[in-house]
């Protein structure tokens, strides 16, 4: 049961990795484009 879960638990922290640093870049994007329009 345990062994079923491991891999299940690895792709959600790979995931929530992911979604963490596209949604970094994406704030990091959207921070220097209010910057250009001041």
């Amino acid at each position: 049961m345990i062994v079923l879960l491991l891999p299940v638990s690895l792709s959600m922290l790979v995931i929530a990795i992911v979604m963490a640093h596209h949604e970094r870049k994406l704030s990091d994007q959207s921070a220097r484009e209010m910057e250009r329009a001041e």
